[in-house]
């Protein structure tokens, strides 16, 4: 799809929106936890070291696996923060324990403010593997989020120029193609309940 009115993209939103939200919760949890062993099973969460996650909003993939393994292992995990101030921003921040996080911007679990941010104009900060949350993807990495721009931003850091991109999606959110602007980062793979695919 080359191009994509804001009108179109909404009704694509408002759509994949309700899809998920149409998924029983028992679906879901056992659709998540497949496409989590995935990730688990990929020889690329082995090298990781340092990984971003997300807490999930509105429907999207739980991610309550791969944070507690990663914890388990020994991992750095960094869960994304909205920047005081700065619409559109986001902040990469270490986190341990649920106890550190707190309800922040649109209701988000986010780490708390007293908690220190690594440097991503730094390269040397670049966690190894990022797993994104995404409306809809297309097979080519093309991705999809509220409209807001965050890991869009995010993604152009010196600090996440290295790292390996995964989105984390049901497979009902897959269409056959979005129209790549100039500003969106593209996504070097998807993982679903089917599997992990390669953009």
């Amino acid at each position: 799809m080359s191009s994509m009115s804001a009108d179109e993209k909404s009704a694509l939103r408002s759509r994949m929106l309700a899809q998920r939200a149409m998924l029983p919760p028992e679906e879901a949890a056992w659709r998540g936890k497949n496409a989590q062993n995935h990730v688990l099973a990929s020889p690329h969460w082995a090298k990781a070291h340092t990984l971003v996650l997300y807490m999930p909003i509105r429907g999207e993939m739980d991610t309550g696996l791969l944070r507690s393994l990663a914890l388990a292992e020994g991992k750095r995990v960094l869960l994304p923060r909205c920047v005081a101030g700065r619409r559109g921003e986001l902040e990469l921040v270490p986190c341990k324990d649920a106890a550190e996080l707190a309800p922040g911007s649109y209701g988000i679990l986010e780490p708390l403010p007293a908690l220190s941010a690594i440097d991503l104009d730094d390269p040397k900060q670049a966690p190894h593997l990022l797993i994104a949350p995404c409306l809809a993807v297309d097979r080519q990495g093309c991705r999809l989020g509220y409209g807001g721009g965050y890991y869009d931003r995010l993604l152009r850091r010196p600090a996440l120029q290295t790292s390996l991109c995964i989105g984390l999606i049901y497979e009902l959110q897959f269409v056959p193609s979005l129209p790549m602007e100039s500003w969106d980062a593209r996504l070097h793979g998807v993982c679903t309940e089917e599997g992990l695919i390669w953009a």
